[in-house]
Order: C-alpha cells, then sequence, then structure tokens
C-alpha cells in the first residue's frame, strides 16, 4: 500500500492527464463508431426512401402510359372495325358488279364462256353457263364482248369481291 501512495505522489500532473486519456480512449472510440454507424444507418435509410419514392414513381408513370396505350388501342381497334365494314362494302359483289357494267361498260356473258387453254394441249374448251370456274394455268376470255384483258379483270374482280367478304364474315 505504501508503494501505491508513493506511485500517486511522485506522478507529475501531465502524467496523470494522459493516464486518464488513455483509460478513456476505449470509450470515446466505441462512441465515435457508434455516431459512424448511426451516421452510416441514416444515409442508407434515406437512400432507401428515395429508392421507394422513384420506385413509386415510375409505377405510376408506367400505369398512365398503360391507361393510354389502352384508350389509343381502344380507338384503333373502333376504326379498324369501321375500315373492315367498308372494306366489305366496297367488295360487295352487287357493288363490284354495277361498277363493272355502268363505270367499265361490261356487260355479263352469253349462255356459254369460252375457256382459253393455255396449257401444252392448245385446244381450246366450251364450257356452259355462267358459273364455269377456271382451273390452273388458264386464262378467261369472257365473252366477245367482254375480250381478253376484259375478261381477266372481270374474273380478278370477282375473285377479289368474294374473298373481301368472306375476310369480313370469318373476322366478324
Amino acid at each position: 500500500m505504501l508503494a501505491a501512495r508513493e506511485l500517486m505522489v511522485a506522478e507529475s500532473p501531465a502524467e496523470s492527464t494522459r493516464r486518464r486519456a488513455v483509460g478513456r480512449a476505449p470509450r470515446q472510440e466505441s462512441a465515435r463508431l457508434s455516431r459512424t454507424a448511426c451516421l452510416g444507418l441514416l444515409v442508407l435509410a434515406v437512400m432507401c426512401a428515395f429508392l421507394v419514392a422513384y420506385r413509386h414513381t415510375a409505377l405510376t408513370q408506367m400505369g398512365y402510359r398503360a391507361e393510354q396505350l389502352a384508350a389509343q388501342l381502344a380507338v384503333l381497334q373502333k376504326e379498324n372495325g369501321e375500315r373492315e365494314v367498308r372494306v366489305a362494302q366496297l367488295g360487295a359483289l352487287g357493288r363490284v358488279e354495277e361498277l363493272a357494267t355502268v363505270r367499265v361498260g361490261m356487260v355479263r356473258p352469253s349462255g356459254s364462256v369460252t375457256i382459253a387453254s393455255l396449257g401444252r394441249s392448245g385446244g381450246t374448251v366450251v364450257a356452259d353457263g355462267w358459273g364455269a370456274e377456271l382451273g390452273a394455268g388458264t386464262a378467261a376470255a369472257e365473252g366477245p364482248a367482254a375480250g381478253g384483258i376484259f375478261g381477266r379483270v372481270w374474273d380478278l374482280l370477282r375473285r377479289l369481291a368474294r374473298n373481301t367478304v368472306e375476310a369480313a364474315r370469318s373476322g366478324s
């Protein structure tokens, strides 16, 4: 005990301050680490808040864009339906026939239709009736009034009108 008193008496005030500082160093370091950890957690929390706000904003913008695209799709589908009806009206067989007879001056062929074969046989075939269908590799010359190119155009118009009406029916 005597030695401890001598040691205490022999210390100078600078040494005792240093000793106290050394003794307090672990507390100050832990407090400093605690402050750094709190600051890091605060920064992390703020970054997470910004991330959540950004994602919310992005999702809201995507929702608005989806609504705009849905409205645009509805308008385009309505326009498409109107155009399909118009195509069906324009391609109706009665209208095509009227245009062909009135504007172009075509006439219905007589009871028999001459079909010229373009195949290797080289002969011609006479088919009775208006509804004679052409085979593969043949072309029509529908009656004397229609003539070569007019017969082909007439046949093309009939096929186009038939396909348009069938497409309009299958689409609805």
